[in-house]
């Protein structure tokens, strides 16, 4: 730091023996920081590669010594394997699956290996093919050690993941790299296993040090949720508290509790909060009314790999007529609590307008075969869980767009079968239109086996999005004009509200009004 403030003040630069003293205080801080402080300017002109300072000749030596020896290292990894050490001793011993996210340079693998129970699965995963091969090296002849390529900014649905498959999560130093926190912890949420252990490490303040070694690169900066991190990618610990809380994670803790008192204490911290342990799973025998693109068999797949008995009733098979005999042989086949999902809808496809046979058909998908479906499951006093999915069926923000309104339907008759018939009521679960059929099966599993409080439920782009009222603006009324030859068409029209209607539009200026009625006109008295 001298050398970088006063380069040409050489009384002012520390001699060998200050900086070896130096370098051993803060294990491998100081090799990096010295490395990259004196190209600092070229690294500002563009002619050097920070990459190459981090990584010289492509060695990993430096960070090794950073994330596994120094003084930091030793002490927050040690936190860790303690923390996971009582996580398994909390469980009796019993094998964990243990997912360990961004594991890079496997300086926190290095620590925590050693405490994982036997039989246990510990998946260590990496954007980098070559932390991989790394790692494979290194840790290769550890039992139940699994090398997977994970971006835990793309829906790890997508990437070959199951939804709540681990039983303890760990990221240490990861998650502030990615853009958006708020995605990063959805997709996190995701992967956690009711009750899952969430084991985090994070730096919540600052580091001169870090912003002139790291902070070279690109990708320290490449953050792009401003309302959480305006000015730099680190958050404080009461923010990451915030974060996790509002991703719904519980039990959280923090140690140390990140003091905002400039300390070495303050510059790092590790959390533990648990997922979510109100949605347990559920082995209920599950009937799927199948679409013709392949979402249910994909479904019910991997319903039976999580051993849940599964009949799927063929989509040329789903007819109004024979739904109700579908749900009573199966009903009868296991008499206990069953879920049935209804996916035949996935088949209505835009445009169906264009002809009157599409229209038949989408009439019987979204009406006449649900409707028989939910008239059968009522009648089993909340024996029977109904769950309808739909695909581009809402639009869930500003920039999103419905692109099979005709799909809707089903959002509402599920609204009305719920107030109804709480107890057999499930949810509705809209996919994303670019979800592959593998996508969605992988996220549907999550809900058939994991009942939540939510029952009205969106995926869009990686994330799962439930409904919620949020204030809104109201919009500027546009003046209405009516033409004089134009016909208006009021339906109720000849009830009190009907008449005030069409008497104030014929007084604007309606040309010609249209009353309809089921009632009739009623004679004055």
């Amino acid at each position: 730091l001298l050398a970088l403030s006063a380069p040409d003040d050489s009384s002012s630069m520390p001699d060998a023996a200050t900086r070896e003293r130096v370098r051993g205080m803060g294990g491998g801080e100081m090799e990096i920081l010295e490395r990259c402080g004196e190209r600092l300017a070229d690294v500002l002109r563009g002619d050097e590669d920070p990459l190459q300072l981090l990584f010289p000749g492509g060695s990993f030596a430096a960070l090794d010594g950073l994330y596994r020896d120094s003084p930091f290292a030793r002490t927050y990894n040690g936190a860790l394997r303690d923390a996971l050490r009582a996580e398994a001793a909390a469980r009796g011993g019993a094998p964990l699956r243990i997912l360990e996210i961004g594991a890079g340079t496997g300086g926190t693998t290095a620590y925590t290996l050693d405490v994982v129970p036997t039989g246990s699965t510990y998946v260590f995963s990496d954007l980098s093919p070559l932390f991989l091969e790394r790692a494979r090296e290194r840790f290769g002849a550890h039992d139940g050690l699994d090398m997977r390529l994970l971006d835990i900014e793309k829906d790890p649905l997508t990437q070959g993941f199951a939804s709540h498959e681990f039983d303890v999560i760990i990221a240490s130093n990861v998650l502030h790299a990615t853009a958006d926190l708020r995605q990063t912890l959805a997709h996190v949420s995701q992967l956690a296993a009711p009750g899952a252990l969430l084991l985090l490490l994070e730096g919540t303040a600052p580091m001169r040090w870090v912003d002139l070694t790291f902070g070279l690169t690109d990708g320290w900066w490449r953050f792009t949720d401003a309302d959480v991190r305006p000015l730099h990618p680190l958050v404080d610990g009461a923010r990451w508290m915030q974060l996790l809380q509002a991703a719904g994670f519980a039990d959280l803790a923090a140690a140390p509790s990140a003091p905002a008192d400039g300390s070495a204490a303050a510059m790092q911290s590790v959390f533990v909060a648990r997922a979510p342990v109100a949605a347990r799973a559920t082995s209920a025998p599950t009937l799927l009314f199948a679409d013709a693109g392949g979402v249910a068999h994909a479904l019910a797949q991997a319903l039976e790999a999580r051993h849940v008995q599964v009949r799927v009733v063929a989509r040329d098979d789903a007819t109004p007529a024979n739904a109700g005999h579908d749900i009573a042989a199966f009903r009868a086949r296991f008499p206990g609590p069953v879920s049935i999902v209804y996916l035949s809808t996935l088949d209505v496809a835009p445009g169906i307008a264009e002809s009157a046979d599409a229209v038949r058909d989408a009439v019987a998908l979204t009406e006449t075969l649900p409707l028989a479906i939910l008239r059968a499951a009522s009648g089993d006093v909340g024996d029977a869980h109904v769950t309808f999915v739909t695909r581009g069926a809402q639009r869930v923000g500003d920039a999103d767009a419905a692109t099979s309104p005709e799909q809707a339907p089903l959002w509402g008759w599920m609204r009305g079968f719920s107030l109804e018939h709480p107890l057999c009521a499930g949810a509705v679960l809209d996919l994303d239109p670019a979800m592959s059929v593998q996508a969605a099966a992988e996220a549907l599993v999550g809900e058939i086996t994991h009942r939540q409080a939510e029952d009205q439920i969106a995926f869009r782009r990686g994330l799962r999005l439930a409904a919620r009222l949020t204030p809104r603006a109201a919009p500027v009324a546009t003046p209405l004009t009516l033409r004089e030859d134009g016909a208006y068409l009021v339906t109720g029209g000849t009830g009190g509200l009907g008449i005030r209607v069409a008497e104030w539009l014929a007084a604007h200026g309606a040309g010609e009004i249209v009353l309809i009625s089921r009632s009739g006109v009623q004679p004055d008295p």
